[in-house]
């Protein structure tokens, strides 16, 4: 992909965000997550980059207790109608985005509103975001979140755990998808961090989030090569480019602790 035609991209996608309209303060309300507050840690990336040690500082920071869901996603469509299936451009999003909605304002009686949103790409994500006050979390916030066990901080060792997340990784994409919070919370009071759906976060690729897919996922450099559940992850989102969608594939928010 040249330079200029990523120029384009962001140029485009900036001007799209200045069009992002308020939204009444009801809807508004109903599009935008509880959050809770997430202590500074370290995290450790799966790879080193550049020689740095394998942990990573992360600064406190808010995150949204649950994913998006198809409810608060259509607030959001109705106040910025760019983004419905029928205008969306396609370099904000493929051909599969919300495929699974009967209309552009009726998601259908087979999508449960309390479900998480998914085939939404990354570039509807951030917009969504943004439209709510908010931003998506980096990669390394993301991972200090999941991580947590339901009574600690992590990171979790349980075998049992990693087995069944690696099992959950590798099913099937079921036929409609539970609501939000139907698991329990882990340690810092957030739901639905594994087995229901993967999350986009900002830097999900970051050789990638000008659309450029580079697949990748080896062993080289790793800094512990019996976390299964993480290379799959990495292997995942090294495939994604920003105007993906998938069924599999929404995303949660998370804000500046100030």
């Amino acid at each position: 992909m040249s330079t200029k035609f990523i120029l384009i991209i962001f140029i485009t996608l900036g001007t799209y965000s200045l069009q992002i309209e308020a939204q009444n303060p009801k809807n508004l309300n109903i599009a935008n997550t509880k959050m809770v507050l997430i202590e500074s840690g370290y995290y450790t990336p799966l790879f080193r980059q550049n020689g740095n040690s394998e942990k990573e500082f992360v600064q406190s920071f808010y995150i949204d207790i649950h994913a998006v869901t198809n409810e608060q996603f259509l607030q959001f469509i109705k106040a910025n109608t760019e983004w419905t299936r029928s205008k969306v451009k396609k370099i904000f999003a493929d051909d599969s985005y919300l495929k699974d909605w009967k209309s552009d304002y009726n998601p259908g009686e087979n999508v449960n509103p309390s479900a998480p949103v998914t085939y939404v790409s990354w570039f509807a994500a951030k917009a969504y975001s943004k439209w709510v006050g908010k931003r998506l979390p980096t990669m390394a916030e993301w991972e200090l979140v999941a991580m947590a066990g339901k009574n600690n901080r992590g990171p979790n060792k349980d075998e049992k755990f990693n087995e069944n997340l690696i099992r959950w990784y590798l099913a099937e994409l079921p036929k409609q998808l539970d609501k939000v919070m139907s698991d329990e919370k882990n340690y810092w009071g957030v739901y639905d961090m594994f087995g229901l759906i993967r999350e986009w976060t900002f830097d999900f690729n970051t050789a990638n989030i000008n659309g450029t897919a580079i697949c990748g996922g080896g062993s080289a450099g790793a800094t512990d090569l019996t976390n299964y559940p993480a290379f799959l992850r990495y292997g995942f989102n090294s495939c994604l480019s920003a105007n993906s969608d998938l069924g599999n594939l929404g995303f949660r928010c998370a804000k500046d602790a100030k």
